[in-house]
């Protein structure tokens, strides 16, 4: 199903993003948060944390799918429009990016505080 494939992209992009965080503040792909990008530690540290949220919410999305698939959510789901399938991973998608975004925020402010009190 083209549902599962979104949540496994997250793993993917997050196990890369754990071991090894895009190099290039100024690339296309990566977290540009304005504290991310205002030294390279604070970048490789942003991509690192989102790399194990990003395996944390593709894994939950995933998990959450099979329930639907194997429940009686499933009628549900099924009585769907297939142009509002769409809709939903889009949504999706979406939330789970916010939520990479802030939590990955979060964490980085505390870093930075730790950092500053050394």
């Amino acid at each position: 199903m083209v549902i599962y494939y979104l949540p496994s992209l997250f793993i993917i992009v997050g196990v890369f993003w754990s071991s090894a965080p895009p190099k290039d503040k100024n690339g296309l792909i990566g977290i540009k948060l304005p504290l991310a990008k205002e030294s390279d530690e604070n970048w490789i540290e942003t991509h690192k944390y989102a790399g194990k949220v990003l395996i944390v919410l593709g894994t939950i999305n995933i998990i959450i799918e099979y329930v639907i698939k194997f429940t009686t959510l499933k009628e549900f789901i099924n009585s769907i429009p297939s142009d509002q399938v769409g809709l939903y991973i889009t949504l999706q998608s979406l939330v789970n990016l916010i939520i990479v975004a802030i939590l990955s925020q979060i964490h980085l402010i505390k870093v930075i505080k730790k950092r500053e009190n050394m």
